[in-house]
C-alpha cells in the first residue's frame, strides 16, 4: 500500500503552497512519485503537471485520470485532488501551481477570462493526451516554464506569467464549450469542511456522527460522499491520516510509539500497531528503524 504523504493543511483543509518567492504566489517543481499517495488537498491554486516518465494516477473529485510519460493535466482552481503511484511504477513530472490572479493583470479580463473558467462546475480538469498537437502545445509551454525557473533567469517570474497566460488561453477557447458531469458545488465544500474537521481534531475521539455533524449532513449522505470522493468510508479516512501523522513522528521525533500512539488519536497501542502493519507492511518500531538507516544512508 502507497505511504500517504501529508502538505501542509490550513485548518479549512486547504493546502499551504510553498512558494518559490514571498508575494508571488507561484510554484514550479519536478518530482517523483514511487509507492506513494499524497493526501487528499484542495487550493485556490490551478495547478498543471506535466508527466515526463513513468505513470501516476491522480483522482480530482469523483475522477480517476491515468497519466504516463507525454501526458498533461489541469487542475482547475478548489478542487479536491491527490495523486497516487501505480504498484511498483515510479512517475517522474513537472507540477506548476499559480493563483489565478498571475493570468489576467486587470479586474475587467479577471471577470471576462478567467472566472468563467474557475466557476464552471463541468470543469473540474482537463487531461491533454500524448500524441494529441494540443498536449504538444501545452507540454511546450510547461517545459519553457520549468526550465526559465532552472537556469534562474533574471525576473523570469514574469515569462512564466507571460507564457501562463498563454496557456490559459488554450484553457479558455476549450473551456467555453466544455461540458461533462459536473460536480455539486455544494458536495465539494460539504467534503472541505468534513475534511477540515478531521485535520484539526483526529487526535481526539472521532465519531461518523462528529463528521456528518460538520458537514451538515447526515451519516449516509457524509458515507456516501466519501465513497464517491475518497474511495474510503470516513473512519477509513481518519485511520489513514492518523497512519500518516504517525509515520512523520516515527521520523521525526524520539516520541516512544505508545506516546505517538496516544497523539494520533489511537487508545489502544496494540491496535495502532495492527492497523500500521496492515497499512505498510512493517510495525512502527521497524518503520522508524528504516527512517534512521535510510536517513543515514543519505545523509
Amino acid at each position: 500500500m502507497p505511504i500517504l504523504t501529508l502538505p501542509m493543511t490550513m485548518q479549512d483543509g486547504s493546502e499551504v503552497v510553498d512558494y518559490d518567492r514571498r508575494g508571488i504566489p507561484l510554484y514550479i517543481r519536478d518530482g517523483k512519485i514511487h509507492e506513494q499517495k499524497v493526501l487528499p488537498h484542495w487550493h485556490d491554486d490551478i495547478e498543471l503537471i506535466l508527466m515526463l516518465e513513468g505513470e501516476m494516477l491522480s483522482h480530482v473529485n469523483r475522477r480517476e485520470i491515468f497519466l504516463k510519460s507525454g501526458d498533461a493535466l489541469f487542475t482547475n482552481s478548489r478542487q479536491m485532488h491527490f495523486n497516487e503511484s501505480i504498484q511498483n511504477h515510479e512517475g517522474k513530472y513537472i507540477c506548476i501551481l499559480a493563483h489565478p490572479k498571475l493570468l489576467a493583470p486587470t479586474t475587467a479580463m479577471q471577470k471576462k477570462f478567467i472566472q468563467p473558467i474557475l466557476e464552471n462546475p463541468a470543469l473540474d480538469f482537463i487531461h491533454w493526451k500524448s500524441g494529441e498537437i494540443e498536449t504538444e502545445a501545452a507540454a511546450k509551454i510547461l517545459k519553457e516554464i520549468f526550465q526559465s525557473k532552472q537556469e534562474n533567469q533574471a525576473a523570469y517570474e514574469i515569462s512564466c506569467c507571460g507564457l501562463l497566460q498563454q496557456l490559459w488561453q488554450k484553457i479558455y477557447q476549450r473551456g467555453i464549450d466544455y461540458s461533462s458531469d459536473a460536480v455539486e458545488i455544494s458536495d465539494l465544500q460539504i467534503l472541505r469542511d468534513m475534511l477540515g474537521f478531521i485535520y484539526q481534531n483526529y487526535s481526539q475521539k472521532i465519531f461518523l456522527d462528529d463528521i456528518s455533524r460538520a458537514g451538515q449532513i447526515c451519516r449516509s449522505k457524509c458515507c456516501q460522499i466519501f465513497k464517491q470522493f475518497m474511495k474510503q468510508s470516513p473512519i477509513d479516512f481518519v485511520n489513514s491520516y492518523r497512519l500518516a501523522v504517525s509515520c512523520q513522528l516515527l521520523k521525526n521525533s524520539k516520541l516512544s510509539i505508545t506516546q505517538i500512539s496516544s497523539d494520533v488519536g489511537f487508545i489502544q497501542p496494540s491496535y495502532f500497531g495492527k492497523l500500521f502493519q496492515r497499512a505498510y507492511g512493517c510495525s512502527p518500531h521497524d518503520y522508524r528503524r528504516r527512517s534512521i538507516e535510510n536517513e543515514r544512508s543519505f545523509g
